[in-house]
């Protein structure tokens, strides 16, 4: 055995080698059954999309549709089985049926992925060049591997290869690691809901944009006679961070970009789901967070981001400049693609789902740490300056909850009366 999963990990690092050069290959890669869930972690697998209780039965996985069946096996993964003989029905229909459950998923890019690069990856030479290129995503698969080849026996660290520097199990959307202490859209539905167990999926890619969306609902596992979705579009930053003004995403670009791909989303979601578009963030309140903070390079992120300029390894010209003109332009375009996100879910009509929109709540998340009195810049990714930090990832959760919550509490669905029933029988459902 151990030397089948030894060759199951080669295999699968030769071929997210080869994906690097073909952005459309991100599903799991140790899906035996082909049902774009796993019972393996890393390479998109569990941690991505919730556990896969069987991987040599298609016909189970998280979120599938239920159906009269006599208990006997865990369709939807939910850890929720057997036979009640006093409900005359299975415990899945009984305890669920009226629940109105509904997986989460997002859409979205690494913000959205929880993205994070370990402040032990800066290179020891601290030289900027180096530096840069710990920026690039295709060079941090390259050192990643290089790092997983360094290794002769499994550690508790987080494997950077097998997660592409993302770390989904902590994001505001689908994270359900013990230490976010249930802060992700996802632990906040399965506490309403137990029914919810393991339904989840995050497609985010690193660098996706709107244009991305049809892209990744082509990677989306599920259809029409599966359990509804509430999902998210979540694309905050990269239509904008582009080498020069000029290259930014246009408002008819993007209006056009996120209709086809919400079109494409309709034509595969189960009727009765919602879907959430997020407005881009504004990303001044980078530089004015950062910019006149000490880098673990050991100097101000403003001259960071000033020299990644003139090697154009800057991650986003259009925002992390010392050019004030620059980045009010950028945050311009931003807002105006916000304004379209909101226009078409105030006048897009789908047939199998309701459209919302939310600003991203990064300025009152920001606010509210404040208030708290603790250091605004642990909001932001230590090393890149640039990415949400995972304190931010469980501020932003606490807060699109409640503006769910409070505007669109249909989106969330019913309490569910049986989950202290599903405790009590199934306990933490087999877990994650």
């Amino acid at each position: 055995m151990r030397f089948l999963s030894i060759l199951l990990i080669l295999l699968a690092t030769l071929s997210f080698s080869f994906a690097d050069d073909n952005e459309s290959i991100h599903v799991p890669l140790m899906d035996l059954d082909e049902d774009y869930f796993s019972n393996e972690y890393g390479f998109r697998g569990a941690n991505w999309r919730g556990k896969d209780a069987s991987d040599l039965d298609a016909d189970m996985y998280p979120g599938a549709g239920e159906q009269e069946r006599d208990g006997s096996v865990d369709y939807n993964c939910n850890g929720i089985s057997g036979w009640s003989k006093t409900k005359g029905k299975s415990n899945e229909n009984w305890l669920c049926e009226r629940a109105q459950s509904r997986g989460v998923v997002i859409f979205g890019d690494s913000a959205a992925a929880a993205f994070h690069i370990p402040e032990s990856f800066i290179p020891k030479s601290r030289n900027i060049e180096d530096f840069a290129k710990l920026l690039n995503y295709d060079h941090l698969r390259k050192i990643a591997q290089q790092r997983r080849s360094q290794r002769h026996d499994r550690d508790d660290d987080f494997d950077v290869l097998v997660h592409e520097f993302d770390w989904p199990h902590k994001s505001w959307a689908t994270g359900f690691s013990e230490d976010i202490n249930g802060e992700s859209i996802y632990m906040k539905m399965r506490d309403r809901n137990r029914c919810n167990h393991r339904d989840f999926q995050n497609l985010a890619v690193n660098g996706a944009k709107a244009k991305s969306l049809i892209e990744q609902v082509g990677n989306f596992s599920r259809d029409k006679s599966d359990k509804p979705s509430l999902a998210f579009v979540a694309y905050i930053g990269n239509d904008i961070c582009k080498k020069k003004l000029e290259d930014m995403t246009t408002v008819d670009q993007y209006r056009k970009q996120i209709i086809d791909g919400l079109t494409k989303l309709d034509a595969k979601i189960a009727p009765g789901s919602k879907v959430v578009i997020t407005g881009l963030v504004d990303g001044r309140i980078l530089w004015d967070t950062m910019h006149d903070r000490m880098h673990p390079l050991g100097m101000t992120y403003a001259e960071v981001y000033d020299l990644l300029w003139d090697i154009k390894g800057n991650p986003c010209r259009t925002w992390l400049t010392s050019d004030a003109s620059m980045r009010d332009k950028a945050s311009a375009r931003a807002a105006e693609l916000s304004e379209v996100a909101l226009d078409i879910a105030k006048t897009a009509k789908f047939n199998n789902f309701e459209v919302a929109y939310i600003d991203l709540p990064m300025k009152d998340a920001i606010e509210d740490w404040k208030n708290q009195g603790k250091d605004v810049a642990e909001l932001i990714e230590v090393v890149d300056g640039f990415h949400p930090s995972h304190t931010a990832h469980r501020l932003l959760s606490k807060l699109i909850w409640e503006k769910l919550s409070t505007e669109y509490p249909g989106f969330l669905g019913p309490l569910n009366p049986n989950n202290q029933m599903i405790k009590k029988n199934f306990g933490e459902q087999g877990g994650h």
